[in-house]
């Protein structure tokens, strides 16, 4: 997962590893709060945050309706996919 909060409450996933990652290398110190997604960027434009990091899709669209924000390049791409159980090995596609 991108990001989510165990049984034991701990905070984890790819975009956790990777904002550990970065303040390691740039020598900067982290607080990692649990945010709905909605409320990101309205914290970064109110000051409550420094930086943020999620799953966001980036579009100009979110370029325009927030000019005063910085986004970085796309770090990761991702096709949508479907997951099923082995149950199905039989599925070969929409069709059946």
């Amino acid at each position: 997962p991108m990001e989510m909060i165990t049984k034991d409450n701990k905070i984890t996933g790819f975009d956790i590893d990777l904002i550990k990652f970065i303040s390691e290398k740039s020598n900067f110190d982290i607080n990692i709060i649990p945010v709905i997604k909605e409320n990101l960027i309205y914290g970064l434009i109110d000051g409550t945050y420094n930086i943020v990091i999620s799953g966001i899709t980036f579009s100009t669209e979110l370029k325009t309706k927030y000019p005063d924000v910085l986004f970085s390049k796309p770090y990761l791409k991702i096709g949508d996919v479907i997951v099923i159980s082995e149950d199905f090995y039989n599925f070969k596609g929409i069709s059946n």
